[in-house]
């Protein structure tokens, strides 16, 4: 495991997507352990205990020097199609930045990933080009990706995946802010891409029958075909190709699907399973 090399009153730590699942953990473990923090966020009714909040969006580079200014190790996370536009808006205003960690995926490493895992890519060559020392992180699927489908359980007791029933091995959030911290705070880490899933194997299906153990009701489960997910993306302006190659990789059993050790190796906590995660979050589905 990497040695400490930050200590609380040491520089200022930026997180980008402060709110998000991830972040608010971020927030949390570095306030919790005294390090100055600078929280993002586009919402100025936000509150941090023990962290400065700052109101920006990474759309938009006006709004950034300001709160890159003392600034020395950042998380940054980018969201959809402009990822990349965001995070080079980042790294053209930092000055004096001397570690970026980010926020990646999994996607990324199947040779063809699909239109995310092109956002995502472009994104790391960005960080790459910035000559600022870089850690990327790579998630696979989320376990809280469950809560796209809490509004068709809630209304009719039913699960529609948009990716078939391909095995996942999906990722606690906060596993992934664990992570985060370790390679923000820690040396050693410059320079590596991470690989980052749960610690089982489980399908769409087998999430939804242990939805409905959990809530005690019954919950059906059906697969949306493959023409309606490509349909759908191309509702979003993704073109067919990529939406068709994209499809076809989330419905591919591959690196979502295997369980990795990562989280366990870099933070030595035992990462936590889908039935932890919808334990913690049940009320969300009743």
């Amino acid at each position: 495991m990497a040695r400490p090399d930050q200590r609380a009153g040491g520089g200022m730590i930026l997180v980008t997507g402060a709110t998000g699942n991830v972040g608010r953990g971020i927030v949390g473990r570095l306030t919790a352990a005294g390090h100055k923090v600078r929280a993002l966020t586009r919402n100025p009714d936000t509150v941090f205990d023990g962290a400065e909040v700052v109101v920006g969006d990474l759309d938009e580079p006006g709004t950034l020097r300001d709160l890159l200014t003392g600034v020395d190790t950042a998380y940054v996370m980018g969201l959809g199609p402009r990822v990349t536009e965001q995070v080079a808006n980042v790294v053209r205003t930092a000055e004096g930045l001397r570690r970026i960690v980010l926020m990646s995926s999994l996607s990324v490493e199947p040779a063809r990933g699909g239109v995310v895992a092109r956002w995502h890519r472009e994104a790391e060559d960005t960080v790459r080009r910035s000559g600022i020392p870089w850690t990327f992180l790579r998630p696979g699927v989320f376990t809280s990706n469950a809560l796209q489908w809490a509004a068709s359980i809630r209304a009719e007791g039913v699960v529609r995946s948009m990716t078939g029933d391909t095995p996942v091995a999906p990722i606690h959030p906060d596993d992934i802010a664990a992570v985060a911290v370790t390679a923000l705070l820690s040396s050693g880490h410059e320079g590596r891409a991470y690989s980052l899933t749960g610690p089982e194997r489980t399908t769409p299906s087998g999430q939804t029958r242990l939805l409905g153990e959990l809530l005690e009701r019954p919950l059906t489960f059906e697969e949306v075909p493959a023409e309606a997910a490509v349909r759908a993306m191309t509702a979003f302006g993704t073109s067919e190709e990529e939406a068709e190659e994209s499809v076809r990789s989330l419905r591919q059993d591959g690196p979502f699907g295997t369980p990795l050790p990562t989280v366990h190796d870099l933070t030595g906590l035992a990462p936590r399973t889908f039935r932890d995660w919808a334990s913690e979050n049940l009320d969300a589905f009743r």
